[in-house]
């Protein structure tokens, strides 16, 4: 999905009512959740959009004239790509983004927005090859670590580029753009917690293992969003009990 001029005038006034909303809102409940949710996400699709689009939805990868995604290169199926596309797109964002500083093996997210006075609000950016083969969120144990720091309600928008591989001429190609709120679908976890295996460690610690996205969610809608509270207790308190006990 991509955002034609008309869309797009329609969402700048969507970003504009953010900034305002968060300024005016004093509570925030299901409802209040489920509209900055909806008001994030809009600003978030207008953001990237307007930055595909003004590259005409296409990287040239090469590097001192010689073409890297070319027949049989390694990149083409290595993690390089998302690396690449993350960083391409977070030195484009506008002013009211803020970046995670350090290494990205230590954050749950790559990039939030600025104001978090009474709202926090993260985007976790994923490149995804042909749409089918980046399911991950992050590892448990982060997600957990930053929910836990504070009572403040937070949101987690899973964002996708979803890009194919011009061989011949090198290019990434940004096919299509996607977004999905983790609380849309989290309770889906009190049935199974969909994650990996990665560790870090040499005993094995089923936190470190990466959330997936359950099979059929990657579209939940907002309405699902449950509370506040909802959200934060079953992050810092069921589902660590998830983990040990699976």
């Amino acid at each position: 999905m991509f955002l034609n001029k008309k869309d797009i005038l329609y969402v700048m006034m969507k970003r504009d009512e953010l900034i305002s909303y968060i300024e005016k809102v004093k509570t925030i409940d299901k409802a209040e959740y489920q509209k900055i949710a909806e008001l994030f996400k809009d600003a978030v699709m207008e953001d990237i959009g307007e930055i595909w689009e003004k590259h005409k939805h296409n990287i040239l990868m090469e590097l001192e004239k010689i073409k890297l995604c070319t027949k049989d290169s390694t990149i083409n199926s290595s993690t390089a790509i998302g690396y690449i596309l993350e960083e391409f797109i977070i030195k484009q964002l506008p002013q009211e983004y803020a970046r995670f500083v350090g290494s990205t093996t230590i954050a749950a997210a790559d990039f939030f927005w600025k104001d978090k006075s009474k709202i926090e609000l993260y985007v976790n950016f994923k490149a995804d090859k042909g749409g089918k083969s980046n399911n991950a969120v992050c590892a448990a144990n982060k997600l957990i670590n930053l929910y836990s720091q504070n009572k403040k309600p937070k949101l987690m928008l899973i964002f996708k580029s979803v890009y194919a591989i011009n061989e011949e001429k090198s290019l990434i190609n940004i096919e299509e753009i996607r977004s999905v709120f983790l609380e849309s679908f989290l309770f889906e976890y009190k049935k199974k917690v969909n994650k990996d295996n990665r560790n870090w460690s040499k005993e094995f610690n089923p936190a470190s293992g990466r959330l997936q996205v359950p099979p059929h969610q990657s579209n939940a809608s907002i309405k699902n969003i449950p509370t506040p509270d909802e959200v934060n207790k079953f992050i810092t308190e069921e589902l660590p009990k998830l983990l040990k006990g699976g």
